[in-house]
């Protein structure tokens, strides 16, 4: 029997291991994350039908909740409400001439009268304008401390002092008055 050399050789000269079918890290990694987003997908999917149907059942139970307040009668109140604060804004702007007439009568010396009065707002002020008569100059002196002492006159100016043919001294008057007095609730005069 004759031997044949050969020089391939007929095992393997390295050891083979069987094959182990491992998945690597990176890939076990990257599974894990899809089926994370997937079901993260899923969940969010769910989560917004729920929310879009509790949203419309939401919607619902308002306009139930509105219908049975009447609208109509809120519309009518709100509209009251606008005309008394409309009211109560003109209220408390509204100039009251029949308090400083008053006020003018308790002041007004009994020889002194007046005959016309204006007024009008210039800036700040209630700026008033009278025409009168008095029976003497010491008369037009005395009205002129009652103006002096009341805290609600800011100023005032005597003019066109002029006799008269019965005797009497006509004159002209113009002063500043806080309005706080005339559009206020207090009574007081001085």
């Amino acid at each position: 029997m004759e031997q044949t050399t050969s020089f391939i050789p007929k095992k393997s000269v390295i050891e083979e291991r069987p094959q182990e079918s491992s998945v690597g890290l990176f890939t076990a990694f990257s599974i894990i994350m899809f089926l994370m987003s997937i079901l993260t997908t899923v969940g969010m999917f769910f989560w917004h039908k729920t929310t879009e149907a509790n949203l419309v059942k939401t919607k619902q139970n308002f306009e139930q909740l509105k219908n049975r307040f009447q609208p109509e009668l809120i519309s009518e109140l709100k509209r009251m409400d606008d005309r008394l604060n409309t009211a109560g804004g003109l209220m408390t702007t509204h100039v009251s001439p029949s308090k400083f007439l008053r006020f003018l009568q308790t002041i007004t010396y009994k020889d002194v009268m007046f005959t016309s009065i204006s007024y009008g707002y210039q800036e700040k002020d209630l700026k008033i304008s009278l025409k009168g008569q008095a029976r003497t100059y010491s008369a037009i002196a005395l009205q002129s401390d009652a103006f002096k002492t009341n805290k609600y006159i800011k100023e005032y100016l005597f003019s066109n002092l002029n006799p008269e043919a019965n005797g009497n001294i006509s004159f002209e008057v113009s002063m500043n008055v806080d309005p706080a007095y005339v559009l206020s609730d207090n009574e007081e005069t001085n």
